[in-house]
């Protein structure tokens, strides 16, 4: 994938840091990071890389499930997994707010933001 320590360039408030344990006397080192050795420079990699230069998930994950026929639905609200003789068969959920959305398969992966999400893990429903 790529991942090392060559070619890092800290941020300035990493610098800082990196600085300031050094001169109190602390050992500081680079983290290895999925950036194919080349420089990557922004001060963002916290928040995502718009570039695409760090290979994160969406650069490496899911271009590969893509290529491999994947298919993604943006602005879906998952109502419901689908539980056959417990394993998840499926979905049913809103795209757009508006249209119902019901996927059936032999296996379901599910990704999504959850932060203020509650779940019932008996009924596997939303709340």
């Amino acid at each position: 994938m790529g991942v090392s320590t060559e070619n890092v360039r800290h941020n300035f408030a990493n610098q800082a840091l990196v600085d300031g344990a050094r001169n109190l006397g602390y050992k500081s080192s680079i983290l290895p990071r999925n950036s194919g050795g080349s420089e990557h420079y922004c001060g963002y990699c916290g928040f995502g890389c718009n570039s695409g230069d760090k290979r994160g998930g969406v650069i490496t994950w899911l271009d590969d499930a893509q290529k491999a026929g994947a298919k993604f639905v943006p602005d879906c609200a998952v109502r419901e997994v689908v539980i056959e003789n417990g394993a998840a068969t499926g979905i049913t959920a809103v795209v757009g707010g508006k249209t119902q959305l019901v996927v059936k398969a032999k296996k379901a992966g599910l990704s999504a933001l959850t932060v203020g999400i509650e779940w019932d893990a008996k009924s596997y429903r939303l709340l």
